[in-house]
């Protein structure tokens, strides 16, 4: 269920419907005011964690 949950975080539904982009850094930024949602690194780190827990059967 919480893979599920990382998944959805950086999908390309969660962005469109809270309005925010994601950058070639991993960042995640509001469209609306252009302001930092999360850090440089955050949709890389979480799509490299899917990555892991897919693998290790989690």
């Amino acid at each position: 269920m919480y893979i599920l949950t990382l998944i959805y975080s950086i999908s390309n539904e969660c962005m469109e419907r809270n309005e925010w982009q994601s950058t070639r850094a991993g960042q995640v930024k509001s469209l609306e005011y252009n302001c930092e949602i999360f850090p440089r690194g955050f949709t890389t780190a979480i799509s490299k964690l899917i990555v892991f827990l897919n693998c290790s059967g989690t």
